[in-house]
């Protein structure tokens, strides 16, 4: 198997975190709108196209992990990918919806980058 992730898949990576972040954020502001509106008694609404894609884009991120292990340890490509959805969620979370970022997960995140870095040297 490959060692070095990222020479050879860094679009996947990137495209992964990508997707399952933006699958993510879209989940956690439809849920809500789209309850509200259910509730009402409509079925349809923005919010529930909304939730219809964020589950879309999150089942993408899931398709695109499934080619990531297969071309690699999982050993190494687990802890690259948790590591960058953990950073790139808490950015996403921080910039789009308003939550609160301390110095001390600011410097969780810098540290979580220095481990994906040194998994792609392995």
């Amino acid at each position: 198997m490959k060692q070095n992730v990222f020479s050879t898949d860094t679009f996947l990576f990137v495209a992964y975190a990508v997707v399952c972040v933006s699958g993510l954020l879209l989940l956690k502001t439809a849920i809500p709108a789209a309850q509200q509106v259910w509730a009402r008694g409509n079925l349809w609404s923005i919010a529930a196209l909304q939730l219809g894609l964020g589950v879309v884009l999150y089942g993408t991120s899931f398709l695109l992990w499934l080619v990531i292990i297969s071309r690699h340890e999982l050993s190494v490509v687990y802890p690259a990918a948790l590591g960058l959805t953990l950073a790139f969620s808490t950015l996403g979370a921080t910039v789009l919806l308003g939550e609160e970022i301390s110095a001390l997960r600011l410097l969780g995140i810098v540290l979580i980058f220095a481990g994906v870095v040194c998994l792609a040297q392995n």
